[in-house]
């Protein structure tokens, strides 16, 4: 339902709140014997949102405080099957890579999207259950073929920001890279250290700058 998304404790709205009958469009008059209900009153205006999930939106926060969901984030349908299994994984400098072979065991021919999730260490700033990095489809593969994807990602692409210190701030420890179909199925897990924490300043290019006296005789 509605109230099990996050926006919905922020979402402002202006207008009326009437249930709509089942009977409209059809030319049919349902009668009801009770007492119709007076309108809610609107509880916040239209042309004000705060939103109050910060991190928490969409699949980030399903996941991570375990909403079940019809559908979930990548999710999608075919006539075959696929096999999953990681043949290499490595952080080499500023760059994440992570080799999955994807092999077709149904019966006909059919491509596969290939979902990269990151798991980041406790003690870092707040993060999510897993964040998509990465991903990648294959070509049509026939029953039986197989083929390697090679996701790539930056280092500095599963850190966080920092509003106090204007800064991306990397945790050191071990993170989860996990192939997977969707962000509910995961289909193999590998895990690689980050040793040193990183920090990256930010530029201060959007402070609000104090305006500067202009004299009336000189054209702007």
């Amino acid at each position: 339902k509605y109230g099990d998304a996050p926006s919905d404790a922020n979402f402002p709205f202006d207008y009326e709140f009437k249930m709509p009958s089942f009977a409209m469009g059809t030319g049919m008059n349902f009668k009801s014997d009770k007492k119709e209900e007076k309108p809610k009153e609107p509880e916040r205006n239209v042309d004000f949102t705060l939103y109050e999930e910060g991190i928490y939106v969409g699949y980030r926060y399903f996941d991570t405080f375990g909403k079940e969901v019809s559908y979930p984030f990548g999710h999608g349908l075919s006539y075959t099957t696929f096999e999953y299994a990681v043949e290499e994984a490595a952080i080499d400098g500023d760059r994440c890579r992570m080799k999955v072979s994807v092999k077709n065991t149904g019966k006909v021919a059919g491509r596969e999207a290939v979902q990269l999730y990151v798991k980041a260490p406790k003690g870092g700033m707040d993060k999510p259950a897993k964040e998509l990095k990465a991903f990648g489809k294959t070509r049509l593969l026939k029953p039986g073929e197989s083929q390697t994807l090679t996701l790539e990602w930056n280092v500095m692409d599963m850190a966080s920001f920092n509003e106090k210190s204007s800064s991306w701030e990397l945790a050191k420890g071990e993170y989860q890279w996990m192939a997977a179909a969707s962000s509910a199925d995961v289909r193999c897990t590998t895990v690689q250290k980050v040793a040193k924490a990183r920090k990256q300043k930010v530029h201060d290019a959007m402070r609000a700058q104090v305006p500067v006296a202009v004299h009336p005789m000189v054209k702007r």
